[in-house]
């Protein structure tokens, strides 16, 4: 019994060692000019997976740009949302001021872009008005 669970041993080990061997190695990751940071996503385009038709509509208020975003009740709910554009800021690199709840169930998001320019998002349950 001791020598078939030592062959048995060995079978696997030579096994394990072709498998090693005869794989390739994955593809090192293109290089990154030093010192350069890759530029930031675009916040329009990560706010939309939340919004419906994918896309927020765009408005200019005085200095702020204004971001109106119906949500996509199918797939998120407001809490989700929420963390979802907090995530999508962090990513774009802007700065987060402070979340607003509104009594009618929206969210405000004041925020600024990565280049101080004010930046607000508004999120709306499909069925306010």
């Amino acid at each position: 019994m001791g020598s078939i669970a030592a062959i048995l041993l060995a079978v696997l080990s030579l096994a394990g060692l072709a498998v090693l061997l005869l794989t390739d190695e994955p593809a090192p990751p293109p290089p990154v000019a030093p010192g350069v940071p890759a530029d930031p996503p675009a916040i329009e385009a990560l706010c939309g997976a939340v919004a419906l038709g994918g896309m927020p509509r765009v408005q200019m208020r005085a200095d702020t740009t204004v971001l109106i975003l119906d949500l996509d009740g199918a797939l998120y709910t407001m809490t989700q949302a929420n963390l979802q554009l907090t995530a999508s800021l962090c990513e774009a690199r802007c700065r987060l001021d402070s979340t607003l709840s509104r009594p009618d169930g929206r969210l405000t998001f004041m925020a600024a872009y990565p280049d101080g320019k004010p930046l607000r998002i508004e999120l709306k349950p499909v069925g306010s008005t």
